[in-house]
């Protein structure tokens, strides 16, 4: 018997083997750190991390979370914090082609963001659907046959080929001014009235 082996015991040895090995695995898994928005494409994010490390972590574009039905205005700066998945999502997300695989993805390779709440926002009612974003707030179907755009001091509608608008010069239908509209065939004795001019 050698004298390493007299001094490193074969149990301690493989315990501490499996041990690297298990940890060199952990680390290769995905992480959910803490992050916030560079920039943003679309419903692609761009994050960097928020986090104190002993090395230099990239930026990379990730996949925001929600459904296409719903857009969150990301902007920079918004925080938030990176999922991870246990496949690559570039697939699912447009950011490549094909199906993903079940290969282990690397730590940052299957990430997706999440925006997080905080306790600095403004207040508002605890009890309502709150709809806030810097250019307003737009909603509409695919086909945008009917529109509904609340922007900073003007509120719209529009469904086919007629419009509603509001700002702080009137209220105009169809692009005439409401408050001017005028009626024809006026008589006296109560009679019906004709068309809005």
């Amino acid at each position: 018997m050698s004298n390493n082996a007299q001094k490193t015991p074969l149990g301690r040895s493989l315990n501490d083997f499996a041990q690297r090995k298990v940890a060199e695995a952990i680390w290769q898994t995905g992480r959910a750190l803490p992050c916030s928005a560079v920039s943003a494409d679309g419903a692609l994010i761009t994050v960097k991390f928020e986090v104190q490390s002993g090395f230099t972590l990239p930026q990379i574009t990730v996949p925001l979370f929600g459904p296409r039905y719903i857009r969150y205005p990301i902007q920079a700066g918004d925080a938030g914090v990176v999922m991870a998945a246990d496949a690559q999502l570039g697939a699912v997300s447009g950011q490549t082609t094909g199906a993903a695989n079940l290969a282990a993805p690397a730590n940052l390779g299957a990430l997706f963001f999440v925006p997080l709440g905080n306790k600095n926002w403004p207040s508002v009612d605890a009890n309502a659907l709150v709809l806030v974003a810097p250019n307003g707030v737009s909603m509409g179907d695919d086909a945008n046959t009917a529109t509904f755009v609340l922007q900073p001091g003007v509120i719209s509608m529009s469904v086919g080929l007629n419009t509603f608008v509001i700002n702080n010069t009137g209220v105009f239908i169809n692009g005439r001014e409401f408050l001017l509209h005028e009626h024809t065939g006026v008589m006296s004795g109560g009679s019906t009235t004709g068309g809005v001019v």
